[in-house]
């Protein structure tokens, strides 16, 4: 078994569970009280570091000693090679994109950017070979590797994104980099750092709407672009992330696009998962049950990367579930009356397709109360309760 490949498993199963299928509710004021505590720096290894110690909060000591023996493991039994070739800038006007095959861009990706750039090159991020440091690249990671030895995941962490920079660079020449779903990359402050050496921008785009996650802290770009304003003030101001210019856009998911004016719903409501505990898929069952006692069918569409697959399936019948992965979001919306999540990305796109959207306020009401304070999006649209949807059934 590739090694690398064993260790990003089991790094999903340790942290993306922990993240996005948690049943615990992060304590918002110690999560600034965090970061007040840590401080932050000019300096990118440092601030790299600080976002480091962030992302070890979500993991219990036993989780913390296996991912770091591991990583250290990895560590041992990889190698990598140093290429001298010297780094400068495109002169045309280029940019090159690191594209997640798991988390497409089209419907994403900021079209000030294809304005901006004369030519996007794109990368398939699952071709790219971890083998390789450009010089100076390698002579910034034996520093690291010197002064934070004893923190082997920290490492492999930072090998792992200088490497992916250095694959860019040695195959191509841009003026921009352009990488997505990279907000808890550890290695961004020290890329960011080195690639404006160079004369290149090092910049994102969000891939959904964000909750505030303190795992996202400390993250550094020449330029973000962000779906709304209020983001600006989470990255800013409570983040503390190093961000050189904020850029607010609409990406096309977030346009009206389909015409559901002739169609007519064939079922109630679909309640749409973002990584809900299995306390508010318990719950769910019983919400389900008042509303078709009443004649109202419902479905529930799972997440297709941090939904409790195999516990849907053991709640809910089949006839009950949508797969996302066989059904388009554009048949789910048709089809349904109401639209019903929590803190899914899907709710704005709905709302903005003119269907009526409802939040969550029941199957967990700690959380649902959580979320007021971490920044969610879809609470600043107009909206439906489920608490009072469910009271018009009663």
């Amino acid at each position: 078994m590739n090694v690398r490949i064993f260790i990003k498993g089991v790094y999903n199963r340790l942290v993306i569970k922990t993240i996005k299928n948690t049943e615990d509710l992060p304590d918002i004021s110690k999560w600034k009280e965090y970061l007040k505590r840590i401080g932050n720096d000019d300096d990118p290894i440092k601030e790299s570091f600080r976002k480091h110690k962030c992302r070890m909060t979500y993991f219990g000591c036993f989780r913390l000693v296996l991912i770091n023996i591991l990583s250290f493991f990895y560590l041992c039994v990889t190698s990598f090679r140093v290429n001298k070739k010297r780094i400068e800038p495109s002169f045309d006007n280029v940019a090159t994109l690191i594209e997640r095959k798991a988390i497409p861009s089209k419907d994403i990706f900021p079209s000030a950017l294809v304005n901006e750039y004369s030519n996007i090159n794109i990368v398939d991020y699952d071709s790219i070979s971890f083998d390789q440091l450009v010089q100076e690249l390698f002579s910034i990671y034996v520093r690291i590797k010197k002064k934070y030895f004893f923190h082997p995941y920290y490492l492999l962490q930072i090998k792992q994104g200088l490497s992916m920079i250095s694959y860019c660079l040695l195959n191509s020449t841009f003026n921009a980099l352009i990488v997505y779903d990279s907000e808890r990359d550890i290695s961004t402050p020290i890329i960011k750092a080195y690639l404006e050496s160079k004369g290149i921008k090092y910049i994102s785009f969000m891939h959904g709407e964000y909750l505030l996650q303190l795992i996202q802290a400390h993250m550094s770009f020449s330029e973000y672009y962000i779906w709304h304003h209020t983001y600006i003030e989470m990255f800013k101001d409570v983040l503390k992330c190093n961000i050189g210019n904020y850029i607010i856009y609409k990406p096309f998911k977030m346009k009206k696009k389909f015409d559901f004016s002739t169609l007519e719903p064939d079922h109630f409501m679909t309640y749409y998962l973002s990584g809900e505990s299995t306390v508010s898929l318990d719950n769910l069952v019983d919400i389900f049950n008042v509303f078709e006692s009443n004649g109202k069918r419902c479905v529930i569409r799972f997440h297709p990367r941090y939904s409790h697959v195999d516990l849907i399936y053991r709640l809910f019948d089949t006839s009950k579930i949508e797969n996302p992965k066989e059904i388009a979001l554009e048949t789910s919306l048709s089809s349904t009356e109401y639209v019903v999540g929590l803190s899914s990305t899907v709710l704005s796109e709905a709302y903005a397709e003119g269907k009526k959207i409802v939040i969550d306020d029941i199957s967990n009401p700690k959380q649902f109360e959580n979320i007021k304070h971490r920044y969610c999006i879809a609470l600043s649209k107009e909206h439906l309760l489920l608490s009072d949807l469910i009271s018009e059934c009663k």
